[in-house]
């Protein structure tokens, strides 16, 4: 998502940031309950959409899920595009790695920025797109999708016909 692009934060802004980390946080700690391994195998490629998050942008994408190592641990790559409601609006379209760990029943994305596709912006003024994703069946998983400064619903489902190349 994009980078908070003012100077410092205010005390009403850290507020903000510390209520979204407990609720994360609490989102994790509930949402953990399930455990054992999948019966669904997650490799392929997947399709993702948020809902807005609190700073009205949108995220989708596409991405493509290795197979597990021995440990259950997979690299993925992702080109995701967020849309925001600013003024004016504002489209980016970045390339991200990311590894993924299964934890209880649930999957841990973590992101790296590598590139962009947007041209003029700078990668630097992106966050990482993380994900809690946990499947629900049917070739679905749903979740969280999360930066350093909000949180908002996602959804997965596999679109073997898509491609991020």
């Amino acid at each position: 998502f994009l980078r908070h692009s003012q100077g410092g934060m205010d005390a009403g802004a850290w507020g903000y940031f510390i209520m979204f980390r407990l609720w994360v946080i609490l989102f994790v700690a509930v949402w953990q309950t399930g455990s054992a391994a999948f019966a669904e195998d997650i490799t392929g490629t997947w399709a993702f959409e948020s809902a807005v998050d609190g700073r009205t942008c949108k995220l989708s994408g596409t991405m493509e899920i290795s197979s597990a190592s021995e440990n259950g641990i997979r690299s993925c790559a992702f080109k995701s595009t967020s849309v925001c409601d600013f003024n004016p609006p504002l489209t980016v379209q970045m390339e991200q790695t990311c590894r993924i760990t299964p934890q209880g029943a649930s999957f841990i994305i973590r992101s790296k920025v590598i590139g962009t596709l947007t041209d003029g912006y700078d990668v630097n003024d992106y966050l990482a797109d993380h994900f809690i994703v946990k499947p629900s069946g049917s070739g679905k998983m749903e979740g969280l999708a999360q930066d350093d400064l909000s949180a908002s619903r996602v959804v997965f489902w596999r679109n073997e016909n898509a491609s991020i190349s």
